[in-house]
């Protein structure tokens, strides 16, 4: 087969029909990137703020991490100083019994000496 020879007026409609479908071709090919780029738009979106939300959830364990740690501490030297308070109780405690014990035994004599009193000598 022969090539055809096409005159100048058909090549310039060949050349625009074919323009014509790389013009089409390049909008289906921007609306795409345009889709895309919404999509990738919202996926970040959707990442930073689960990034902040991450940042402020570990801001919070840390803060009540600290808390914890602090309360912790102020418990101990409460638990501490009660413990002391106890022992000095249980010392002032011991005290008191002896002196109860001591008492208990002059009331004892002074009861003695009540029932028999001792004989007056002239």
């Amino acid at each position: 087969m022969p090539a055809t020879v096409k005159s100048p007026e058909e090549q310039v409609d060949v050349i625009a029909e074919d323009l014509g479908d790389l013009k089409e071709k390049v909008n289906l090919i921007a609306h795409d990137f345009a889709s895309l780029k919404g999509r990738l738009e919202v996926t970040l979106q959707f990442l930073r703020w689960l990034g902040g939300f991450a940042a402020a959830v570990g801001v919070t364990i840390v803060i009540f991490l600290f808390t914890v740690a602090r309360t912790a501490g102020r418990l101990d030297a409460t638990v501490e100083q009660q413990s002391t308070s106890l022992n000095k109780m249980e010392s002032r405690i011991e005290k008191m019994e002896l002196k109860m014990e001591t008492m208990s035994g002059q009331l004892t004599e002074l009861r003695t000496l009540l029932k028999n009193p001792p004989k007056q000598q002239n």
